[in-house]
């Protein structure tokens, strides 16, 4: 019916949600800001986790991974949280991007997109990748002009560059295995191991 089943007052927010709890990224100035959980069926706050400037929170199973210090000049990390109760698993350094985009999970790695000169549109974006299970910085690629959107699936990150291409990357090292040519710069979908890319002229291909 449309009416709301709770309310919480925030001054921003960045969210992502499961089936159970809401996940909240809120802060009053870059150096008082938390990521705050909340359970899904009435609102109750279950915990919170203090960190600065936390952006682009995604949820990997019982583990949210959660970016610190983007898009500002503080210092950035990469953090693996507990999901259930907020416990940190792991933090590891992150570039210090002024354009964040997309943090990504497949397989066994979790990659960053990001721009880091300042630059807008975001003509000189970077992939970074991490182990999951550690936070080890696995590799880096900035080439084909920057990429302006990515994807995962499994142990393959599928972004397309600023080349007009999209680029299979083998999410463990970074290496290239294909590209094909697209003509629009648009954040591919996958599903049963086909990858959909709009088109300019309107298609999908």
């Amino acid at each position: 019916d449309g009416k709301p089943i709770w309310k919480i007052p925030f001054s921003t927010a960045v969210l992502t949600a499961t089936s159970r709890m809401v996940y909240v990224s809120d802060g009053p100035s870059p150096t008082h800001s938390q990521l705050c959980a909340f359970r899904a069926s009435d609102g109750a706050q279950v915990w919170s986790f203090p960190a600065q400037m936390i952006d682009a929170p995604v949820v990997n199973g019982d583990v949210i991974y959660a970016i610190s210090g983007a898009n500002s000049n503080l210092p950035s990390a990469l953090f693996a949280i507990r999901a259930s109760n907020g416990v940190p698993i792991w933090r590891s350094p992150a570039p210090a991007t002024q354009f964040l985009q997309q943090l990504v999970i497949g397989g066994n790695t979790i990659c960053l997109l990001g721009t880091v000169n300042g630059s807008y549109p975001p003509g000189a974006s970077t992939l970074w990748a991490w182990r999951i299970s550690d936070g080890k910085i696995l590799w880096k690629s900035d080439t084909d002009g920057g990429y302006v959107s990515a994807a995962m699936s499994e142990n393959v990150v599928y972004a397309v560059n600023n080349s007009s291409e999209l680029v299979a990357l083998d999410a463990r090292d970074g290496t290239k295995t294909w590209r094909f040519p697209v003509d629009e710069h648009i954040t591919p979908a996958i599903s049963s191991q086909v990858i959909y890319v709009g088109s300019a002229g309107g298609g999908l291909v």
